[in-house]
């Protein structure tokens, strides 16, 4: 991230370009009306989403490597103010470092038990964003579903907003969020996140034209056990990608929760938590 060219953004830049090329191609061979309508929204979310990550990569080139390789050089020589929570002396309890520049604020994690470490670097400079537009692709039985799967998981309520909102470093789940909250939608990049090798953009996103549509996460775990059969597939889908993971080879399908999320799933639906979604964690 330090020498020459090379910025936390390269990989993301390369996959969106990549896949957009793809989507260009699949939206010519397509006969379905629909399928092709749902790729051209891809595309455009998809080069929205190209524009925010090179505007991203510019200033750190410009800015963010400076102030990343300054704090560097004050960590080493002793001047730099390092800010702890948490009790980095016991291990059954996480504990998060706390580093500030003028324009970056950088989080590293560990988390209590497996001691894993992550860490979280975000920028300023770059809240202004973009909006985007999309438009509804799904019947609001389904778009409910999605809705829903994505709030139990990634996405949350904004507390004064009351808009649904979500924080991601993955790309798909991004274009996820845009597709189940159809109208307009409010997008920027937040920094970037690092999980071992895995360094990946931290995308915000704000569906603002469905303020006050829910008003919790307990809301939305009582009226998943509300869905058909069908619409509660998509709901675990969607909730897959917001929490889970595909093991192609060994064919499983898993979703990680804490213990909290699991109370909150079980505690407006039995039959949600039991037998029909298994949690983890």
């Amino acid at each position: 991230m330090l020498s020459g060219e090379n910025t936390p953004f390269d990989e993301s830049i390369k996959a969106l370009s990549d896949w957009l090329q793809k989507i260009e191609e699949e939206i010519k061979e397509s006969n379905d009306k629909n399928i092709a309508n749902l790729r051209r929204t891809m595309l455009k979310v998809g080069r929205k989403m190209l524009m925010l990550a090179e505007q991203a990569r510019e200033k750190w080139l410009k800015t963010y490597r400076q102030e990343l390789e300054e704090l560097i050089e004050s960590l080493r020589s002793g001047r730099a103010k390092v800010i702890i929570s948490g009790d980095p002396f016991n291990e059954d309890r996480s504990f998060v470092v706390h580093l500030y520049t003028e324009n970056l604020t950088i989080n590293v994690a560990r988390v209590a038990k497996s001691g894993s470490i992550t860490i979280e670097m975000a920028f300023t400079g770059l809240r202004g964003g973009t909006h985007i537009a999309v438009p509804k692709l799904f019947d609001e039985n389904k778009l409910r579903a999605m809705q829903y799967g994505l709030l139990l998981t990634d996405g949350s309520i904004h507390k004064r907003g009351g808009y649904p909102v979500m924080g991601t470093n993955q790309l798909w789940q991004a274009i996820a969020w845009l597709l189940a909250w159809p109208g307009r939608n409010h997008m920027y990049v937040d920094g970037v996140g690092i999980n071992g090798n895995d360094v990946g953009i931290a995308w915000k996103l704000m569906a603002i034209d469905h303020k006050d549509e829910v008003r919790s996460k307990a809301e939305v775990a009582g009226e998943v056990g509300k869905l058909s059969s069908d619409d509660f597939v998509i709901f675990l889908l969607f909730a897959v990608l917001g929490d889970g993971d595909v093991d192609v080879e060994e064919k499983f399908v898993r979703l990680h929760m804490g213990e909290s999320k699991r109370e909150l799933w079980g505690q407006h639906n039995r039959e949600v938590e039991e037998p029909r979604v298994q949690g983890e964690g």
